[in-house]
């Protein structure tokens, strides 16, 4: 399923959406989140997605909000709710955190928040050589120069 085709214009990814429809139609019943806003978009979709049975895992550290007590406050949340072992990040789930981190550093960039989204292509980065990941390592460490203050004369 391509994350596309799943329209709809709310902070919650299941409302007003088929998203829904489609995991059952394909027989999913995991669903993993990442993503920016996890006291908003990321709580919500979460708390939506237990309520319809789906087994639902937050990658933490794949998550973002506009403030620290915000993103913890959310992970509590979902913490409390979920079952307590989805919430750790086995070996598998490396590549897509390392994804969240990179996608993170780029939402943070266009918001100009530029110190976070250098935290997250640090991460980002880490993971990709811890993982041999060449390929996405080198995206990583061209957005970190792309990041780089510009010297003006």
């Amino acid at each position: 399923m391509n994350p596309s085709q799943v329209r709809g214009n709310e902070m919650r990814g299941f409302a007003n959406t088929d998203l829904d429809a489609q995991l059952k139609q394909r027989g999913i019943e995991n669903v993993i989140l990442v993503g920016f806003v996890a006291n908003t978009c990321i709580e919500a979709t979460a708390r939506f997605g237990m309520e319809l049975g789906y087994h639902v895992t937050l990658i933490k550290d794949a998550t973002a909000a506009f403030s620290q007590e915000g993103m913890h406050a959310a992970h509590e949340v979902i913490r409390v709710r979920a079952d307590p072992t989805v919430w750790s990040v086995d070996r598998r789930m490396r590549p897509l955190v390392a994804h969240g981190q990179a996608g993170l550093a780029n939402v943070y960039g266009r918001t100009g928040r530029h110190t976070e989204a250098k935290e997250h292509l640090r991460r980002a980065t880490s993971l990709y050589e811890a993982m041999e990941m060449r390929f996405w390592l080198a995206r990583a460490e061209e957005a970190t120069r792309d990041q780089a203050p510009r010297r003006t004369r």
